[in-house]
């Protein structure tokens, strides 16, 4: 699960939404009620906090330097704003503080991102003599208040106030990966990264305050205290509750695993901190010793307030992984033979596991957070039961503290039932892995049993025992049911007047016009790239709506035109930005607003180092070339063709981005495993497919050679970066992850493959298709947007499959198409989907309803374009015979130099 999803899912049901959103109504507490500002000061609300100004005539902000963190406990929140809010009034100092209790919280979960944990109050100060009598007047007022360590920053004496150096506005660079990250500028002008990681980094320019010397240097050196008793080997696993290392115990040299507790952090749903979890688990591993399935516990201990449990080292991996790699239609190859071998796998784990559980119920404790995360299986099938911090003994009626969704009970159930409920979600995800999604409508779970049944030939008191207890949990809390069945999604050829309907009603119907930072609910990315955007904003969804024939749309463009006009979002790119908008206005019948901002984008996209399809000169060039082919305005044929060298040098350089100005990724300690769009770096959206793209369309319009070599170089750099599968599929491979998908795997390099096969015979590019293609025609897909989901590996087989000498290529499309039903649901105006991560809802074009409306537009024959600019037919000059070929007919780039 990529772990900034959750705190997104509590203040709505149904959509994504930020935190601070949340009913107050609820029991959270308002903190900014408890302050009142002082004549002049301006509030103001910037995505989660609550900003106040100094009135008019302050002398100004610097963009970047040393700033103060407080941090603070739910309980004392209210005194530590009231003292902190007082003493900036009086001195007249920027700060700002997050808006109530359910963002505290939820910033201070357990699996909340490390980086911004205990982050209460941001106190900005204008220089090192500022920072200086601020710490010292604070410290006296609220030093040695409680709150959790904030791991990016260094301590101020014992707290809560903390300081790092870094951005006071938000800027942007470019790493040579392609991926914007926030920016500081050097000395020299040159900007580079603001390292928001959960480490303390001084910039090597910062010169240190002679008053923090001491302080910093424990923190730069990674000094381990002398009465630590482990020797620490490696890392397992990190959360904000703390960490989980491989180590080794000093005084007999034995190998352990060593559960860390930091005080105040990783807060559960009760507001339990992770060292009083941590506390309980170990008595309770003692009280559970010799049971099955238990490992043994040695010993707990405290060192500088954080708890230390060491246990029994578990080998192996966890049950989910093993899912992963082992279920059978992932790879589409079962057969009879292997699908009874996997049932009989699928039954000596669960065997193992309930008789595992029965020992915990046996002693009076209930699990709580029973998932194939917690679940660790060796080469034999032997499991093993990992992290018990959850665990309460059964006559303990309270909350649940943990739990993963779609594998935590219902409210309704507690105590021993809950965990039988999580274990036969547990065997359900083993027989069909699409289990995330019961936590945004359960009642899907009769689906998912009938579909398991059917491909695993389960035997009947199986799916019966399934049926009783995961199929009858109760009505949703988003309100959202199984899609009706005439509503039902069968073939290619459709018809499909019913589902296109239903998806128009139900997205029109989620239109907030009167919201500024968003129009239609969509994935969380819309809430950090703005609401504007292609791909999880407003413009996607509106030119999905206006292919598929839909009028009236004059609202949802005005509130586009002015989202561009007033956006402080400084984003350039196709897919995140200004430079898609611009292309959607343009659509709209706004081409005055969309030239004269577009002429902008331009400008400004020279100083623009990333190359990327998605954010980057690739996706602004493509843009700037199809302007000429609408307009045929020389000016933007100049400016697509001087990207397109600039591109051209990426592809050359095998770097993402170009220029002095870009980053070594290699310096930058980030997060690989989310689905933040900077954790991707192949594929077509974020890899080189993306960039063959463009240079593959130059060409067609210019008909100059470099551009068709370019583009060929390019995929075949991003077929580098691709994987063999023992299925026979070849799949991006993103870290640790291969990737089918049309943004970020197989599906957008085979359709960007198709594209440049059109005017070259390249042997490489042509062996390589068919294996990409299977790599479409998965049988199961956790998700179903179009860029990361079955939407996209539908459009992407229907546009190649007729370069595939398959005779089922038709077959594969429609069983394609038909397991969109696996996905779909209903709300109160016809048909909606689940969008990235499967915890709620979307509209949006990129992992929402609104890329399903695209696909029917595609298959309905309006449009030939899955994406902007990625259809089958070659680009021509603006007034140019289509019927003419590309390189007999364009115009060469030297006329307009």
């Amino acid at each position: 699960m990529d772990l900034r999803y959750p705190a997104y899912c509590v203040a709505n049901p149904r959509f994504y939404e930020t935190p601070e959103r949340v009913s107050l109504d609820g029991g959270w507490v308002d903190y900014g009620s408890h302050i009142g500002e002082p004549s002049g000061w301006r509030r103001s609300v910037e995505e989660q906090w609550t900003r106040i100004q100094p009135p008019v005539g302050t002398p100004k902000l610097p963009v970047q330097g040393w700033k103060i963190h407080v941090s603070s406990t739910l309980e004392n929140a209210i005194e530590t704003l009231k003292a902190v809010a007082e003493y900036c009034f009086k001195r007249t100092l920027h700060f700002k503080f997050l808006p109530h209790s359910l963002v505290m919280q939820a910033r201070s979960a357990k699996y909340a991102p490390r980086e911004a944990s205990g982050k209460f109050i941001t106190i900005y100060t204008r220089s090192p003599a500022e920072l200086r009598r601020t710490l010292e007047d604070l410290d006296r007022k609220i030093g040695g208040w409680p709150g959790p360590y904030i791991l990016s920053d260094l301590r101020w004496n014992e707290g809560p106030l903390y300081i790092r150096y870094g951005a006071f506005m938000l800027r942007f660079a470019h790493v040579d990966d392609g991926t914007q990250v926030a920016a500081i500028e050097r000395p020299d002008g040159v900007l580079v990264a603001d390292h928001r990681e959960p480490r303390f980094v001084l910039p090597e320019w910062v010169e240190v305050p002679d008053f923090l010397a001491e302080a910093v240097r424990p923190r730069i050196s990674g000094e381990q205290p002398s009465e630590f008793p482990y020797d620490v080997l490696g890392v397992l696993h990190f959360s904000n509750g703390g960490g989980v290392y491989r180590a080794r115990r000093l005084r007999d040299g034995m190998e352990v695993v060593l559960k860390e507790g930091r005080p105040y952090a990783g807060l559960d749903r009760t507001g339990e901190d992770a060292t009083a979890r941590l506390r309980r688990e170990y008595a309770v591993l003692s009280d559970l010793q010799g049971l099955p399935g238990i490992p043994q516990v040695f010993d707990c201990h405290t060192l500088g307030g954080h708890e230390f449990l060491a246990m029994e080292h578990v080998y192996g991996q966890s049950l989910q992984s093993w899912v992963a790699q082992n279920y059978l239609f992932l790879s589409g190859i079962g057969d009879g033979n292997e699908t009874q071998g996997y049932r009989d796998s699928v039954d000596v784990i669960m065997d193992q596991l309930e008789q595992a559980v029965r020992s915990i119920h046996g002693r009076g404790y209930v699990f709580n957070d029973l998932h194939p995360g917690n679940v660790m299986i060796d080469e034999d099938l032997n499991i093993s039961l990992i992290d018990f911090e959850a665990m309460r003994r059964e006559s303990d009626a309270g909350p649940r503290p943990l739990g993963v969704p779609g594998f935590a009970a219902p409210d309704s159930l507690r105590g021993f039932e809950a965990d039988r409920y999580s274990l036969n979600a547990i065997r359900l995800c083993l027989y069909f892995p699409l289990i995330s999604l019961l936590a945004l409508c359960p009642a899907k779970a009769v689906t998912f049993i009938d579909t398991a049944r059917d491909r695993l030939e389960l035997d009947e008191d199986v799916v019966t025992e399934l049926r009783r207890s995961l199929a009858a949990p109760g009505p949703a809390q988003s309100g959202l049911r199984p899609a009706d069945p005439e509503l039902a999604f069968t073939t290619a050829a459709g018809p499909w007047y019913v589902q296109e309907r239903a998806l128009q009603a139900s997205i029109r119907r989620t239109a907030t016009p009167d919201r500024q930072d968003r129009l239609f609910p969509g994935d969380i990315n819309q809430f950090f790239h703005g609401g504007g955007g292609i791909a999880f904003g407003a413009a996607g969804v509106i030119d999905a709506l206006h292919t598929a024939g839909v009028t009236e749309l004059a609202p949802y463009v005005d509130w586009l035109e002015h989202d561009i006009l007033t956006s402080r979002v400084p984003r350039l790119g196709l897919y995140d930005g200004a430079a898609g908008i611009c292309w959607v206005l343009h659509r709209m019948g706004r081409a005055d607003t969309a030239f004269a901002i577009y002429d902008k984008v331009a400008e400004e996209s020279a100083g623009l180092f990333g190359t990327k399809l998605f954010d980057g000169l690739s996706g602004i060039g493509l843009t700037s070339l199809d302007f000429y082919r609408r307009s045929a305005e020389p000016r933007f044929l100049d400016h697509a063709v001087r990207t397109a060298a600039v591109v051209e040098g990426s592809v050359d350089s095998g770097r993402f981005a170009v220029g002095a100005g870009s980053l070594s990724a290699d310096s930058l300690l980030r997060d690989r495993n989310g689905n933040a769009v900077e954790n991707f770096w192949g594929g077509l959206l974020y890899g080189w497919s993306g960039l063959a793209l463009f240079m593959i369309r130059v060409y067609e319009v210019t008909g100059e050679e470099r551009w068709r070599r370019a583009a060929v170089t390019a995929l075949h750099r991003d077929l580098d970066e691709c994987e063999s599968m023992p299925d026979g599929t070849l799949q991006v491979k993103n870290g640790a992850r291969v990737l089918p998908y049309l943004a970020t795997g197989s599906a957008g390099v085979a359709m960007v493959s198709d594209l440049i096969l059109r005017h070259v015979s390249d042997e490489r590019i042509e062996g390589a298709l068919p294996e990409l293609s299977l790599a479409c025609a998965t049988e199961f897909s956790i998700g179903a947007g179009l860029l990361n989901g079955r939407t996209g590996l539908i459009g992407a087989l229907r546009q190649v499959k007729h370069r595939l000498d398959w005779p089922d290529a038709d077959k594969r499309v429609d069983e394609g198409v038909a397991s969109l039903n696996l996905h779909a649901l209903s709300d109160e105006f016809g048909l909606i989907f689940p969008g990235d991560q499967n915890l709620r809802a979307s509209t949006d074009l990129g992992t929402g309803s609104a890329g399903v409306l695209q696909l029917i537009n595609v298959l309905a024959g309006r449009t030939g374009e899955l994406l902007p600019f990625l259809g089958p037919e070659p680009w021509t000059p603006p007034h140019q015979d289509p019927s003419a070929t590309a390189a007999g007919a364009g115009i060469t780039t030297s006329e307009h130099r």
